[in-house]
């Protein structure tokens, strides 16, 4: 059995009246047994409805149910756009930025041939065959493959930090 109420701030008119009391705007936190261990925890809303959604989710489940975030689809250009604008942000020689630059034009090349528009889409095994496609020599494909390796891991720190910044 699972309880919901709001727990008053400091500064809130309605402490006097309890946890009973939820017409205010003070968050929610939820408390009773779940699984047979004790719950006690805030629910990260101050809406009352989702409150009471949340807890519902949880004893049909009978324990814990994450909520599932969407995945923000970013396309190879923009992901190739922060990255390049976090790049000349960290000051990197423009020897390196026209290494980057070439890159990201045979990615958008490769990702064009391969029908995809959507970053989230290339998976490794995909990504070592772009490091590969069109490589005559191992040193220029270990090369290419090291840029994309550093590209794909920071993707979306950079588009994140694009985003703040717009």
């Amino acid at each position: 059995m699972l309880l919901i109420y709001r727990r008053h701030r400091r500064r809130c008119k309605h402490k006097r009246e309890g946890r009973q009391y939820r017409h205010c705007e003070c968050p929610i936190h939820i408390d009773g047994f779940l699984a047979g261990r004790r719950l006690r925890q805030t629910l990260g809303t101050r809406n009352w409805t989702r409150a009471k959604e949340i807890e519902r989710d949880w004893e049909i489940a009978g324990r814990i149910v994450e909520e599932e975030k969407p995945q923000s689809l970013t396309t190879v250009a923009d992901a190739c756009k922060a990255f390049l604008v976090d790049a000349k942000a960290r000051n990197l020689r423009p020897a390196t930025l026209y290494k980057y630059d070439l890159l990201f034009r045979q990615l958008q090349t490769f990702a064009d041939k391969a029908g995809l528009t959507v970053i989230n889409k290339l998976i490794s095994t995909r990504c070592v065959v772009f490091a590969n496609h069109g490589q005559t020599r191992i040193s220029q494909a270990r090369r290419s493959w090291k840029l994309s390796a550093l590209f794909f891991s920071s993707a979306g720190k950079a588009v994140g930090s694009l985003r703040t910044r717009q």
